[in-house]
């Protein structure tokens, strides 16, 4: 049934709002629209949306189409503002990884059975335009506005946080922290005063 509904969804997203297929093989459908630059994973095993750039000049780190894995190294070389998706083929494992800044959105959601991640709230409201407020979340915000949550105000849609990574693997799925403030921090020489 979610084969079905996402080939609904693709043909709709294509016919009235001009998307972009990139990717369509055994149930991963990754659709694109806008300008935000594109950059395209050896044997198009993902796709890095957005821009990027390493660390240090000059950059060390390889473009995109020369990466093997983006997964842990690759984020500790890389900065800017992109969601970065890998497919893993041989496992069926799907990755969708936000980049440490946080600087690109990236929600999620399911809709019609299928998992759904986009960078616009209004292309997701257009997509379902019966999305409801979630006053709770709303509540929350308004009383702890330094608080933050995957909650976004919309019932039914999560924010990946700044770091984070969904994993989706045949059944089910979970989200992980690949980048922390920590990771960096600790190995940081002491203060010296």
């Amino acid at each position: 049934e979610g084969g079905r509904a996402a080939r609904s969804l693709s043909t709709r997203l294509r016919a009235e709002h001009g998307w972009k297929t990139l990717a369509d093989q055994r149930g991963l459908l990754i659709l694109h629209r806008g300008h935000d630059p594109v950059e395209t994973l050896p044997h198009e095993t993902g796709f890095v949306f957005g821009e990027r750039f390493g660390r240090v000049e000059p950059d060390p780190s390889p473009p995109c189409s020369e990466c093997v894995d983006f997964i842990p190294g690759w984020i500790t070389e890389r900065w800017g503002a992109f969601v970065a998706i890998r497919i893993d083929r041989g496992f069926d494992i799907v990755r969708v990884l936000r980049d440490p800044s946080g600087a690109y959105p990236c929600y999620l959601s399911d809709f019609a059975n299928v998992s759904v991640f986009f960078s616009s709230a209004e292309d997701f409201i257009a997509l379902s335009p019966g999305v409801e407020p979630d006053l709770d979340s709303v509540r929350d915000f308004l009383r702890y506005p330094a608080r933050q949550s995957r909650r976004t105000g919309l019932k039914g849609v999560d924010e990946l946080a700044p770091g984070e990574c969904a994993i989706y693997p045949r059944e089910g799925w979970s989200v992980e922290a690949y980048w922390t403030p920590h990771n960096f921090a600790k190995h940081s020489s002491p203060l010296d005063f």
